[in-house]
């Protein structure tokens, strides 16, 4: 029987998360990794494809895709469950308050209840795979080297892990550094077999970027080098405020007063679980902020690293609790719902920032809620144009739908192309078009005389190219829409009318 603690605040989270879900629209990730789902492969340009196949799972294969719940389903059950884990790791360590206080504190961690517990994004599958993965090492040391299952278990789900993102390489590099603590390891042949199940669940990757024209690999090489060995802090200190923020400030503080300890006791106090959280944890952490140094990252990429940190700071606080601390403690929930409450009614309204007096091609391009809130009302717009359109002759029924960049495409593709069922393809190059290079040799085409909508958005404007007008007869001047929301006015749409396609190929 599960202790009641835990079960409400499962249930908690799950009804916040929830309400999330019901009253925001899919964000340009998500309806860009619907994609995955549409065209499944084994993997993308961008990531590994267990996004796609989880995405394709929870929408009853494609059948349900066009529902953003089914398309978060996903999620929300992932972050369920990963609470759970994490509840039994803190169990595992030490005992239940260890366990329910980790689940709290990471309730109320931005990135593992939202970014990864209820929008749907590489690292929702990676959070889950990579907790079950440390929960069977930890597994493995309680029972002093001897639980091999355990131990093959956490190969299997490093691959998994694998499977969802890159940077589930991270869990073997840990190995690497608690076998400082514990070189016995390194004896063990158990750990070499469990690296190769690792190695082999994750072969269909390794097979696609080495023979695809498309290599993942490669792309995120790009975005880690960099040609200068001096540091630009242009993007450190984005990096690391959204590391604090994206894990909650208390839960943030909670961890740096463990590890100054930590490092003031010279690690003396540290058992080998403890040891091995941090292991797997910090180098991914300090790792993102070196690479911030010199290329743009993002919060996120060291989410899974604030697992391991926050049980290991909550194991630490555990014997050494004050009265501040339990009240830091309660805190962090009462932040985090705070911020929800804020966000979604800035999401829905555009009442706490935004300016609606600004020129028409800029609208919404400093409101970074904007995707989240007024893609249904875009679609119904240009379903009414589609319509209209159609209705007076001004358009063919043979149509297709342009656009520049891989965003706002995901969102027009999700929000009106699939439903009106016209093809939607990309104009631009591989760094614009990202997985839609791809959909587009799919979706290509095949034939001359088509007719055209090309469409941007004031938030991210960009107007057709003379090199697009040109391969069709005629171009109109934009119709331009806008798009409103309980009186607010978000963002505008810009169509072009395009006629008669001259080939078959558009460049």
């Amino acid at each position: 029987m599960l202790p009641y603690c835990i079960i409400g605040i499962l249930l908690i989270h799950l009804i916040i998360r929830l309400g999330v879900v019901l009253v925001t629209d899919l964000g340009n990730d998500e309806v860009y990794y619907v994609n995955y789902a549409l065209f499944p492969d084994w993997s993308y340009f961008d990531h590994p494809p267990m996004v796609g196949w989880m995405i394709w799972l929870t929408t009853l294969m494609q059948k349900l895709v066009l529902s953003p719940f089914f398309v978060r389903l996903g999620a929300l059950i992932i972050g369920t469950l990963n609470l759970w884990i994490v509840y039994r790791i803190g169990y595992l360590l030490k005992d239940r308050w260890v366990g329910n206080v980790s689940a709290l504190l990471l309730s109320s961690s931005f990135y593992s209840s939202i970014i990864v517990g209820t929008f749907v994004l590489p690292d929702t599958p990676l959070s889950i795979f990579w907790l079950l993965a440390v929960y069977f090492f930890l597994t493995f040391i309680k029972s002093k080297n001897t639980n091999i299952s355990a131990l093959l278990l956490f190969g299997l789900f490093v691959g998994f892990a694998a499977l969802s993102k890159y940077f589930a390489i991270f869990l073997w590099l840990g190995i690497g550094v608690y076998a400082w603590y514990d070189p016995r390891l390194l004896k063990n042949p158990f750990l070499y077999l469990s690296a190769l199940i690792s190695i082999l669940v994750f072969t269909p990757v390794i097979h696609w970027n080495l023979t695809s024209n498309l290599s993942g690999l490669s792309y995120h090489a790009s975005r880690v080098g960099h040609e200068s060995i001096i540091p630009n802090f242009r993007y450190f200190f984005p990096e690391f405020l959204g590391q604090i923020f994206y894990n909650n400030p208390i839960n943030f503080t909670l961890i740096i007063w463990s590890l100054f300890f930590f490092i003031k006791e010279k690690f003396r106090i540290v058992d080998k679980q403890t040891w091995f959280l941090i292991a797997i944890s910090l180098p991914l952490v300090i790792i993102t902020l070196l690479i911030s140094m010199y290329n743009r990252t993002l919060p996120h990429w060291s989410g899974v690293g604030y697992f391991g940190l926050t049980i290991a700071a909550v194991n630490y606080h555990a014997t050494r609790i004050k009265a501040w601390k339990i009240n830091l403690i309660g805190a962090a929930p009462l932040l985090f719902v705070t911020v929800v409450l804020v966000a979604t009614f800035q999401i829905e309204t555009g009442r706490l920032f935004g300016d609606e007096n600004i020129e028409d091609n800029v609208l919404g391009k400093d409101d970074f809620t904007v995707d989240l809130s007024i893609w249904n009302e875009a679609g119904d717009q240009l379903n009414q144009l589609l319509t209209t359109d159609l209705r007076l002759g001004r358009m063919d029924s043979n149509l297709l739908v342009i656009t520049h960049k891989w965003f706002p495409a995901a969102h027009l593709d999700y929000y009106f192309a699939l439903n009106a069922k016209l093809p939607l393809l990309v104009n631009g190059d591989q760094e614009d078009l990202h997985q839609y290079l791809k959909i587009n040799n799919e979706r290509g085409v095949n034939k001359n005389g088509y007719d055209a909508y090309y469409i941007t958005t004031s938030h991210y404007y960009k107007p057709i190219s003379n090199k697009l007008k040109n391969q069709f007869d005629t171009c109109s001047d934009p119709v331009i829409i806008p798009v409103t929301k309980y009186g607010t006015k978000r963002i505008n749409l810009f169509v072009w009318r395009l006629t008669k396609l001259k080939s078959k190929q558009l460049y």
